[in-house]
């Protein structure tokens, strides 16, 4: 098969192209693979942040308790004076 100048140009054109392409999807998928590994690791994270933050309730005072004992400090001050 005899090909003309014009059409070997047209497929060097292409093959060009599906290289670019191949290469531009090739770095596609690896930061989508990074991209997941990130995600997974600020999810992990998340869930130590939740567990910190819910423990941090076991150390303080509901806020009513801490109303509650606020009023028994005051009238306790009023008293003294």
């Amino acid at each position: 098969m005899n090909l003309t100048n014009n059409e070997n140009k047209k497929i060097d054109k292409i093959e060009k192209l599906v290289e670019t392409i191949a290469v531009n999807v090739l770095k596609l998928t690896d930061k989508v693979d990074n991209l997941e590994k990130n995600t997974v690791e600020v999810k992990e994270s998340n869930k130590e942040i939740r567990k910190d933050i819910f423990n941090l309730g076991d150390r303080f005072p509901s806020r009513f308790a801490f109303d509650e004992l606020s009023n028994r400090v005051y009238k306790l001050e009023k008293k003294q004076k």
